[in-house]
């Protein structure tokens, strides 16, 4: 039955982690569906990878408990105590790991640049203090920045976020060098701002929070699709702070608000324990002691 459950907990964990990271299994799946249905499906492709690795450890769960009751000849209402025993040690578990899986998201906002400080001026395909050089460009200090280059607002590409009831739209232009070739590898993205005026003034110089590897996988895939070729881990310029820690929060909300389903969950299923163990000792105050004595 141990076994069973850490085999539950263990691959929930590894859903979350390659659902935050976007790596492995989850990588693999949506990048099937955007191959063959045009979009990637996040929620579904989480429920799915969960469900399929996590089945063989509830059915032995199953398997295990009704054994066990099997064995012993446990009576009926001690039968739904312990179900609701194991239920509550389920929504428990459940609550703490996505605690901290919100923790985590939390901890990784707080590392995120702030963009804070004078802004260092890049320009894209040169190198710092040196004269234009072909992309890739090299390494570069992420935060505050002021991005030159070519903004090609003519090849905006647009991503959506769904988070419960709210929603943000991104605007995403490779930023490339003057004379940058088809075939030049692009390295950084600017986000735009949602308003049409804003696409078409955009300058060929910027301020904002440059941030690496945070540019959506739905994203790269477009522009890989329409011909570009996505550097790994391109730098993304956000116009502020704000712009770059949206998803993040969004996650972390996403999550704690789940945490609190459970933990609402786990107090009904507590308080329901506690009822049916008082009236099992009820029943066992006033059930028949045996004959009643004979009177000569």
């Amino acid at each position: 039955m141990g076994f069973a459950l850490g085999w539950v907990a263990l691959v929930l964990i590894v859903a979350i982690v390659q659902s935050t990271t976007y790596t492995g299994f989850v990588e693999a799946l949506n990048e099937w569906q955007f191959d063959h249905l045009g979009q990637a499906f996040p929620a579904m492709t989480f429920l799915v990878l969960f469900g399929l690795f996590a089945l063989p450890g509830l059915f032995l769960l199953g398997f295990a408990i009704r054994r066990f009751n099997v064995a012993r000849g446990v009576r009926t209402d001690t039968l739904v105590i312990q179900r609701s025993e194991r239920m509550l040690r389920v929504l428990t578990v459940l609550a703490a790991l996505l605690g901290i899986a919100t923790l985590i998201l939390l901890v990784q906002f707080a590392m995120l640049p702030d963009g804070r400080g004078a802004p260092k001026r890049v320009e894209v395909g040169a190198a710092p203090g040196r004269a234009p050089v072909p992309t890739p460009i090299p390494v570069l200090s992420e935060g505050a920045t002021r991005l030159i280059g070519q903004y090609r607002h003519d090849r905006t590409a647009t991503f959506r976020q769904n988070v419960l009831v709210a929603r943000r739209d991104y605007r995403f232009v490779p930023v490339q060098p003057a004379n940058a070739r088809p075939t030049s590898i692009v390295t950084v993205f600017a986000e735009t701002s949602q308003s049409p005026d804003d696409l078409r003034s955009m300058a060929e110089e910027r301020v904002g929070v440059l941030r690496r590897g945070s540019l959506p996988p739905a994203i790269v895939h477009l522009y890989r699709d329409a011909g570009f070729r996505v550097a790994p881990d391109a730098y993304v310029l956000y116009p502020d702070r704000n712009a770059l820690t949206w998803p993040y929060v969004a996650g972390a909300g996403q999550l704690a608000v789940a945490v609190l389903l459970l933990v609402i969950a786990a107090l009904l299923t507590r308080r329901r324990l506690r009822l049916l163990r008082r009236d099992a000792a009820r029943s066992v105050d006033t059930a028949p002691q045996g004959d009643p004595p004979l009177i000569a």
